[in-house]
């Protein structure tokens, strides 16, 4: 743009904000020294005003900068070590930084620091691939469903759609049933009826704002919405998702499984199976957790051993990514008052002893060890960690205490043991979280680290 022409766009700015601006005298009337001073200034402060307004206007991506500015989150390394970063794009296995860069093989989880906040949604969409989506509607064309976000319109084929509950608030047995025995024969659609809630099976046709389409043995027949508790959809049996697999928790409470495509201009791309990708505005992210070749969760390893023997409580049994009453895993810190879930882990009690095969050449072993937050403070017991017979780590820890960090080198070890035993207390509230406790392999096999150094 030539200054002229800046000139020009500044007059016209000007006049809007001031029409009795001088740049409005009549040409005329000649000016007084003074007004022609005044004049000249007034026209210089525009072109000044005008090439400010005009070079803020430049896109970022014309100088050679992002569209987006760098987003803030917080990386948390298979290590266990956590980098603020200023994040700026995720392609080609690296995740790239405002002062590093990442392999994203080296990366347990991303945190983009926007807590989740879950609303009441009018339809959940449960995804094939695993996870689901918190939705105000749901349409289907025959080809795709469209499905209403917090954070806009997703595009899904129906490889990608498990079910869809548009009743949450109904009673659900029947749905969730057919949910975990999906056939793929048909859809099922769980509909009332005077006589309580009945299954019909058939081909879904489509889905709109009233009303949907069922071909029933050859017949297009409509059923209500508002009698409809939800339909299962047939399972198509799609392609597996290739590459980087990760789960993604989002602000409004939904989940997605999947696999890490790319992050750029505020964008986050995951292929959904059937090699659909599905893109997600970061601003919706609460949090990424990734799938590393370089890790093995103990939740999903079969212990080659196991003991538990309770003292004054009832037996129990260990459990997978819950706490040993079947809970969501939480652990408190008392010291800030904080207290963080964790998606993966093993819930124990005293006494208690699990033992794992280290197959896969792994070094270490980490986790974060306390009372579960179920027993409100109470709990007080010995953990510790044997290797081939040998004792590698142990600590004390209680309901009123911190939990401790477990990081211990396993090089060369055959079988891990993670052992409880009971405290002052007997048994009581020994509700032991070992979480997300992994094994990390920490060099390649060639002795390159792979602590996601910066380069």
């Amino acid at each position: 743009m030539s200054i002229h022409a800046l000139a020009s766009v500044a007059t016209l700015n000007m006049s809007s904000l001031f029409p009795l601006d001088i740049a409005f005298m009549p040409a005329s009337i000649p000016p007084s020294t003074s007004e022609s001073s005044r004049s000249f200034t007034a026209t210089w402060l525009a072109v000044l005003l005008s090439i400010l307004f005009a070079l803020t206007a430049i896109p970022r991506s014309a100088t050679g900068q992002q569209n987006n500015p760098f987003a803030d989150a917080t990386i948390t390394l298979i290590t266990g070590e956590q980098i603020d970063i200023g994040l700026d794009t995720i392609s080609d296995g690296l995740i790239r930084g405002s002062s590093r860069e990442i392999r994203v093989e080296d990366v347990m989880s991303i945190d983009a620091k926007r807590p989740a906040a879950p609303g009441e949604a009018g339809v959940i969409v449960y995804l094939a691939g695993g996870g689901r989506l918190p939705a105000t509607g749901a349409r289907f064309s025959g080809e795709t469903f469209q499905i209403n976000t917090s954070w806009g319109n997703a595009q899904l084929a129906p490889d990608n759609v498990a079910g869809i509950l548009f009743d949450p608030g109904a009673e659900r047995i029947r749905f969730d049933t057919a949910l975990a025995n999906r056939s793929g024969e048909s859809d099922l659609v769980i509909a009332v009826t005077a006589d309580g809630q009945q299954s019909v099976a058939g081909l879904l046709e489509s889905i709109d704002d009233e009303r949907l389409m069922l071909n029933f043995q050859g017949e297009s027949r409509p059923i209500t919405l508002t009698r409809v508790v939800g339909i299962v959809i047939a399972d198509l049996r799609p392609a597996p998702v290739e590459g980087t697999r990760c789960v993604i928790k989002l602000v409004d409470g939904g989940t997605i499984h999947g696999a890490l495509v790319k992050f750029a201009n505020g964008k986050l791309n995951v292929e959904m199976p059937a090699r659909a990708t599905l893109q997600i505005p970061w601003s919706s992210v609460s949090s990424i957790s990734l799938v590393s070749s370089s890790v093995a969760w103990l939740s999903e390893l079969e212990p080659l051993s196991t003991e538990e023997v309770p003292l004054a409580t009832l037996p129990f049994t260990w459990q997978r990514d819950a706490s040993v009453e079947g809970n969501p895993l939480a652990l408190t810190w008392p010291s800030t008052g904080a207290t963080r879930s964790f998606a993966r882990g093993i819930g124990t009690r005293s006494a208690s002893r699990l033992e794992f095969a280290n197959t896969g050449g792994y070094q270490r072993l980490v986790a974060t060890v306390g009372i579960d937050s179920e027993t409100n403070g109470h709990g007080a017991c010995e953990v510790g960690v044997w290797g081939d017979g040998i004792e590698l780590w142990s600590a004390e820890i209680s309901g009123d205490s911190d939990p401790v960090p477990l990081n211990v080198e396993i090089t060369g070890m055959n079988r891990l043991t993670l052992v409880v035993r009971h405290g002052k207390n007997l048994d009581l509230g020994d509700h032991v979280d070992w979480a997300e406790a992994r094994f990390v392999k920490t060099t390649d096999g060639g002795g390159n680290t792979t602590d996601g150094g910066a380069r």
